[in-house]
């Protein structure tokens, strides 16, 4: 396996324009904020956007919001043409040495077998349990998109996340947190 190396992505940086477009190509349109948006709150020191190279190859994307307690994988994109070749994970690895202890947290659409991407949303959970996230009855609701919280560690305070990622959103997005029951 060959290593991939980290970048920081900034608004002026010279990899900005990849990874937005990345970013545009990977998340349909109702799951996606204004990427101007993401790149400024990068400044704010809570949030940071990352690009994954191979060698000069650029491999993906990384945006995470994060904390002293907590980090958010906000979007975790790889580039189509390296779809399971191992970055996804390779791109993971590196996240929870950034992570250091902190809560890692990501967010999937739910499990629903009346939606036509079932069969890729089941590919994506199983990625993300072979890489150490396991689902819970957490959801939240962002704007009209309903999404599942998946952890490193179950046992992090969920009202306090709730009011760090209210805070990271500045308002941006209306989010509500819902538990349920799905058996």
């Amino acid at each position: 396996m060959v290593n991939i190396r980290r970048q920081s992505v900034s608004l002026f940086s010279k990899n900005y324009k990849q990874v937005r477009d990345l970013y545009r190509t990977v998340f349909p349109i109702e799951e996606r904020l204004p990427f101007i948006f993401l790149m400024l709150n990068s400044y704010r020191k809570i949030a940071s956007a990352y690009a994954y190279y191979q060698e000069e190859k650029f491999i993906g994307f990384a945006y995470i919001m994060h904390n002293k307690d907590y980090l958010f994988i906000t979007y975790l994109g790889v580039n189509p043409e390296y779809h399971s070749q191992g970055f996804g994970s390779q791109m993971l690895a590196d996240l929870k040495k950034l992570a250091d202890g902190r809560h890692m947290i990501l967010s999937i659409e739910p499990l629903d077998t009346k939606v036509d991407n079932y069969p890729q949303r089941l590919k994506r959970l199983a990625f993300y349990e072979r890489n150490g996230f396991t689902l819970t009855q957490v959801f939240y609701q962002e704007n009209q998109e309903m999404f599942q919280f998946m952890v490193t560690d179950p046992s992090l305070n969920w009202k306090a996340f709730e009011k760090f990622l209210k805070q990271s959103f500045l308002g941006l997005a209306s989010i509500t947190f819902l538990e349920k029951n799905l058996n």
